[in-house]
């Protein structure tokens, strides 16, 4: 049985990856970087050759076919979307000359980020205490004698012992898997849908991009998260002293 955000874990299963929990980062042109809306990755296919062998065939690997990647741009009224892929295509392709540039300059590399559950939903049992679902904050009783790395700047103020704190949790997930996509370069053949019929919906620009490689690597922290509910991933004193939580 699969279980959704707000159900308990399954013994050894973790949550799923959401197809809308992504970031895309893409690289900056002439200043501008663009917001990305969808993104489509097919991973490499491998070829084959076939050998006739008595009464049937047998298949071997021969080549590999690079990924493919299609990415779908947000469009504004400025227009700067569409000037951001018409810059990059002029690199690879000069229109007054007609002379292709040199690949150095028009490839670039882009990562994405897929993400798990939020932080929030999980500080309860990262922390302790109860996550407060209206105001997304924790009430917490602190030793300040235990918390080295911020005992010194608050002691002055309120003295050893102990503080009660209100501690804003930030809605911020932490990445499950990174795509590295490298050599990556505007084909042509853009698409914009325009049209009168139907419910009318926002200008978006499509995109197809060559890719020289792709690399999809697990991140050790999102591995973690997605199996620990209890315990003390980070302390209280890492959380505040690292920026990561916010004292209200």
């Amino acid at each position: 049985m699969l279980r959704f955000w707000n159900q308990e874990s399954v013994a050894g299963i973790a949550d799923a990856l959401r197809n809308d929990r992504f970031e895309a980062f893409f690289p900056t042109i002439n200043g501008y970087s663009p917001i990305v809306e969808d993104v489509n990755i097919t991973f490499p296919t491998f070829e084959y050759h076939e050998i006739p062998y008595g009464s049937r065939d047998i298949f071997y690997a021969s080549a590999i076919k690079n990924a493919s990647l299609t990415a779908v741009f947000y469009v504004d009224i400025s227009g700067e979307t569409l000037n951001y892929i018409a810059e990059w295509k002029r690199l690879v392709r000069d229109p007054r000359t007609h002379l292709f540039g040199y690949a150095d300059d028009y490839k670039r590399n882009a990562v994405i980020y897929i993400y798990g559950p939020d932080v929030s939903g999980l500080a309860g049992g990262l922390i302790g205490g109860v996550v407060d679902q209206v105001t997304n904050t924790i009430n917490k009783t602190l030793r300040l004698d235990k918390l080295s790395n911020v005992a010194s700047n608050i002691t002055s103020k309120v003295g050893l012992g102990s503080v009660d704190l209100k501690i804003k949790i930030p809605p911020i997930a932490l990445p499950s898997i990174k795509i590295k996509l490298d050599g990556i370069w505007p084909k042509g053949g853009e698409s914009l849908q325009l049209k009168y019929s139907g419910k009318p919906d926002r200008v978006k620009l499509s995109v197809n991009f060559a890719i020289d490689a792709m690399y999809p690597v697990p991140q050790q922290v999102g591995r973690t998260i997605g199996r620990l509910y209890g315990g003390a991933l980070f302390s209280a004193s890492d959380l505040i002293s690292e920026g990561f939580t916010q004292l209200i």
